[in-house]
């Protein structure tokens, strides 16, 4: 790719957006210029991070708006809309030395995204997973909902993803700490869950006390679907948090479920097993949890999108500290809660 159709490209990415691109995801605030350095492009821009808190910009929203326009601007998706208010602009420098990473992945039309779903509250589980994060390098990094709900450090997950600005949607156990009714309408439903679901509800209290009410108000304000070039991202199944296909689901049933969805992959989490299936026309796999899971397997799994490629990473953690941890929180439930961390699987309540 020569210089001229970089900048080109650049540019088209810039033009769909008041968000710029920030290489590590430094934030900055000024007025975005173009300028070449040497062989390779760069953006230079004024540093003014103190304007954002005047302006009323939440950060996380502003490094969420950041990764958007870095993806977006790989795969040159004019078509995309990631407008900020005025007020608050993103810019974002680029040394030579990742233009000259950028220029690659563009060539190869390759993006490596991250996708970390179902991390329920614990801490250890989600460390191991930043620190794995940081190994694979993606350019983006996504969450599919359940953050807080089950463990004993709701609060402290919800702070940390917010403060990454990960984009992400909502899950059933985010939804029903504002809307309980959602929980009550599935038990309805389904009466043999009714020992696990009355469980759940009776952990809404503790986990609402944990997390306060912005913290709350915050996961509210997640959407369902999260969508970008080649990829759409649920917690469960379109315009529903509560059922999803299970890892047997045939052909047919997967195809039911997320053809409406148009794309050429398709994510999802909540039911705590990874796996991945090939489709004629889609890709559809599931992430797994980074806690509570339930394929026997105790490590935190997450999922990476490399160009067409899907991967699951699973990652070794203190499942036994973590239990004890919640063993001593106080929830309502603790000990069944642990003891499903330690199995690695499903165990139902006593």
């Amino acid at each position: 790719m020569k210089r001229s159709q970089f900048l080109k490209r650049v540019r088209t990415g810039l033009a769909v957006s008041a968000a710029y691109i920030v290489a590590g995801k430094l934030v900055t605030a000024g007025t975005n210029s173009l300028a070449e350095d040497a062989e390779l492009p760069r953006l230079t821009v004024s540093v003014g991070v103190a304007e954002y808190p005047r302006d009323g910009l939440a950060i996380e929203h502003l490094l969420s708006a950041a990764d958007r326009a870095l993806y977006a601007i790989k795969f040159h998706a004019a078509s995309s809309s990631l407008a900020l208010p005025a007020r608050g602009r993103l810019v974002m420098r680029i040394e030579p030395a990742v233009a000259e990473t950028l220029l690659l992945a563009w060539a190869a039309g390759k993006m490596r995204v991250a996708i970390v779903s179902d991390v329920h509250g614990n801490r250890r589980a989600f460390e191991a997973v930043l620190a794995d994060l940081r190994q694979v390098a993606p350019d983006l990094v996504l969450h599919g909902g359940d953050l807080a709900y089950g463990g004993a450090h709701a609060a402290e997950i919800v702070d940390q993803v917010r403060s990454r600005g990960w984009a992400g949607v909502r899950g059933n156990t985010d939804e029903m700490l504002w809307a309980p009714q959602g929980l009550a309408k599935f038990s309805a439903s389904a009466p043999k869950l009714e020992p696990l679901l009355s469980r759940i509800q009776e952990m809404i209290p503790a986990t609402l006390a944990s997390i306060g009410e912005q913290r709350l108000r915050w996961l509210e304000g997640l959407p369902c679907e999260y969508s970008e070039e080649g990829f759409c991202l649920v917690h469960a199944s379109p315009g529903d948090l509560w059922r999803a296909p299970m890892p047997n689901a045939s052909d047919e049933e997967l195809q039911n479920t997320y053809a409406s969805l148009r794309a050429r992959i398709v994510i999802y989490g909540h039911i705590h097993c990874s796996y991945i299936r090939r489709l004629k026309g889609m890709t559809v796999a599931n992430t797994g949890s980074v806690s509570q899971s339930y394929d026997g397997d105790r490590r935190a799994s997450y999922l990476v999108i490399d160009g067409e490629n899907v991967a699951i990473r699973r990652v070794e953690y203190d499942v036994e500290s973590e239990a004890e941890d919640m063993l001593r929180s106080g929830l309502p439930h603790a000990g069944w809660l642990s003891r499903i961390l330690l199995a690695g699987k499903y165990v139902p309540p006593e």
